[in-house]
């Protein structure tokens, strides 16, 4: 969750310039500004692995006020999320399964290996996976 208004705090990251083109690029894919770009991955980051267990972080989160998100500790948890059929009823607690990638976006970018790994996922959590993605695996054997 971004930051209540007027809470906020400026963060300069440097970082070379290619990096910094490439935020740019994910910055207009997303449609999200600069900082969303960079506060999003620190946030799982921090979110991920104090649901993996680590006192300190879970420590550093409370000291802070900030509550351990729900869904840290879903196998999709991270970059999945922006590319989730289900984003936005996850973020709110409707949506209860891992990571349904929407067809047209794996079709423009994905790979049979993508398509493997996120059956892998999604069986791996007793969730039916995705029919045009197994029938691209099949079509690839």
């Amino acid at each position: 969750m971004p930051p209540l208004k007027g809470q906020e705090k400026t963060v300069n990251v440097k970082m070379p310039k290619a990096c910094h083109q490439v935020v740019q690029v994910l910055k207009a894919q997303y449609g999200m500004p600069m900082g969303d770009v960079m506060y999003y991955p620190a946030r799982h980051e921090i979110h991920a692995q104090a649901a993996f267990g680590c006192r300190y972080m879970m420590g550093v989160l409370e000291t802070h006020g900030i509550p351990l998100d729900p869904h840290a500790a879903k196998d999709c948890y991270g970059w999945q999320c922006k590319n989730c059929m289900h984003e936005q009823s996850c973020k709110i607690g409707r949506y209860k399964g891992v990571w349904e990638i929407p067809e047209s976006l794996w079709r423009n970018y994905g790979t049979i290996a993508t398509a493997k790994k996120i059956v892998d996922i999604q069986r791996k959590n007793g969730q039916s996976p995705q029919n045009f993605l197994l029938e691209a695996i099949d079509n690839d054997a």
